[in-house]
Formats: structure tokens, sequence, C-alpha cells
């Protein structure tokens, strides 16, 4: 099930267009990475989704239930939705505690220490004592705001640019505090975020965004697959050639481009796990090697015309589709 179901999302601001036609899935269990450059429509959209905002048009469920004209608290279980939108929502007068107290009770939290106590602890502010808010750090702040939106057990949390402000140390932290909610509360995350490399530690699907308009939604191992390293090869005799590789190489999948050269890659998961670009070594990341594909060739007699190793940087394939697409693809 679709924990977010969007089609044709429009959020319309007089003449201008915040989000135009918006199409979102997002699966239960999802870590989903919302990725799309300043003005793009990602802190809009959240605020739609989180009942912040009204569309202007189109469709939005959530949890099955249409919620496309519906602004505020999600009706009939405010808690399914934690959202950290923006500026983290802390009074600066009190400490953690208190901040976190005042929205459980006001929600009606069973046993709120017991549940203050253990988010305070989750995010790392379980030391912070009466220490007023307005003397945190923006990191603090942000963890603050992240153990509020979880106040209440919600089944879907929302977080906008949530590593703002943060060191390393902190970051890694808050990462690893995401992914435990993630797998031992089936808490559904999406991460609207700049950041790539936090997003490619921990996310299990993407969207991007350009312009208001969802440009395309992968999974990792899609992405992976899509960055992959992969070998091209050229022969006098294109035809003969794909069906060697293809009795050959079973395990590898293959593209004919329109120059007749032939893509070899691996597998869905191609490239490899670390952010930054594909693997040097095609046969780690599951993709025949150099060596392989010449192998083969030679023993079928077959005149190499070219034969080269490609790789592609994931960033540059995150880049090109913020920039619209047009080099990575069509637009979803």
């Amino acid at each position: 099930m679709n924990v977010i179901d969007i089609r044709g999302l429009t959020k319309r601001y007089g003449k201008m267009f915040a989000v135009d036609r918006l199409d979102m899935h997002v699966a239960a269990g999802d870590i989903y990475g919302f990725v799309g450059k300043n003005g793009a429509g990602k802190s809009t959209t959240m605020k739609m989704i989180a009942g912040l905002a009204t569309p202007s048009a189109g469709q939005l469920a959530l949890f099955g239930e249409d919620r496309s004209r519906v602004a505020g608290s999600f009706s009939g279980a405010p808690s399914r939705i934690g959202a950290l939108i923006e500026e983290p929502g802390v009074l600066p007068n009190f400490s953690a505690t208190e901040n976190m107290m005042m929205k459980a009770l006001a929600m009606g939290v069973i046993r709120p220490h017991e549940q203050v106590d253990d988010l305070l602890q989750l995010v790392g502010l379980e030391g912070v004592g009466p220490r007023k808010a307005k003397k945190f750090s923006q990191g603090m702040k942000q963890r603050l705001g992240l153990a509020l939106a979880l106040v209440g057990s919600p089944d879907l949390l929302l977080l906008d640019e949530p590593f703002n402000g943060m060191d390393p140390e902190t970051t890694r932290d808050l990462r690893r505090a995401l992914v435990r909610l993630n797998q031992e509360r089936g808490v559904t995350i999406v991460i609207s975020s700049h950041v790539l490399d936090q997003l490619m530690r921990v996310c299990t699907r993407f969207g991007v965004i350009a312009g208001g308009h969802m440009v395309r939604e992968f999974t990792d191992e899609e992405l992976h697959a899509a960055c992959g390293s992969s070998v091209r090869v050229k022969t006098a005799d294109p035809a003969r050639t794909l069906a060697i590789l293809e009795e050959r190489l079973p395990g590898a999948t293959f593209r004919v481009d329109p120059d007749q050269s032939i893509v070899i890659a691996g597998g869905a998961r191609s490239a490899a796990s670390s952010f930054g670009g594909a693997s040097s070594d095609p046969a780690a990341s599951g993709a025949p090697s150099v060596e392989d594909v010449s192998r083969v060739l030679h023993d079928a007699d077959q005149v190499v015309l070219e034969l080269t190793v490609l790789e592609r940087d994931i960033e540059d394939y995150f880049v090109e589709l913020m920039d619209g697409g047009t080099a990575a693809g069509n637009r979803g």
C-alpha cells in the first residue's frame, strides 16, 4: 500500500505555480529521498502532505484517504503524521523536556513522561537538563524538532532539510536514528535534502523534482543500475557479437546504441554502494570485466573495433535530473 499517493498535485500562488501537476508515490516502509534545487517545490509539497497548505488542484491520498481539499491535521488520527518542515517549532524559553511535554499532553499521549524520555534519548538530547532551547545550537534545535515530530508515534515522518546546521558526528547520529525508526518501528520517512551524500546512505527510494514537476522516481536498486559501470564494445559484426555475448554472458544486460556499439552492464545493482559514482572495477559491481568481454569475443573470432569501460557519477545523474532530466531521461 502507498502511504502517499499523489496525482497531478498543483499549488498556485497568484500566477506562480509552486507545484505543477506533481505525481508522487511513497510505499509503506520507504525511506524516500525528495531531491530538488531551491525553489523546486519540495517544501510546498511537504506542506500539502502535512495538511499545512491546501492544494489548488490534483489528488492527494494519505493512508488510502483522500486529502486533496483538507487542510489541517489528519482526520481521525492526528498522530499518524509527524513533520519537521523548514524551522523547528521550538518554544525558546522552555527546556527540551518542557517543549516535549507540552506537545505530548496536548495530543493526549498515554504515559507522556515515558515517551518524552524515550524520544529525547533517541535523538541524543537526554542529557541537556533544564537548559532553555534558546541556548541550543542549530543542530540541537534540529534534533529537538525531530523529537517533537515523533511525539504521538506517527506512521509517516516528513523531514525538510533535517541535516541543516549539524556537524558530521551529529549528522551521523541522526541518520542512524532515522534508520532505527524505519527498521525497528516501521515508520515511513520522507526526507527533503540537498545533502545527497546523506540521502544515499539511508534512502530506499528517490523522487527528483524540478520546476514543481516530478522528473522521475526510482528505487535505490534502479539508481545503481542506471549509474553502474559497464563495458562498451564495437565490432565489425554487431548482430553476431550481440548473439555471442548474450549466450556467453547470461547474467549481463545489453543495450545497442544508435552507432551499433553494444553496452554490457551487470544485474540490478551495478554500481558501488558508496556515494560519488560507479565502481572503477566493473566486476565488483556485477558487470562483466573488459577482460571477460575481450576473451569471449577473441574465442569467437570477432573483430573488435572499440572496447572501453563506461562509468557514470551518481551526483552528476542527480544534477541532470534536477535540471529537468534532459540528459538523464524523460520527464516523469
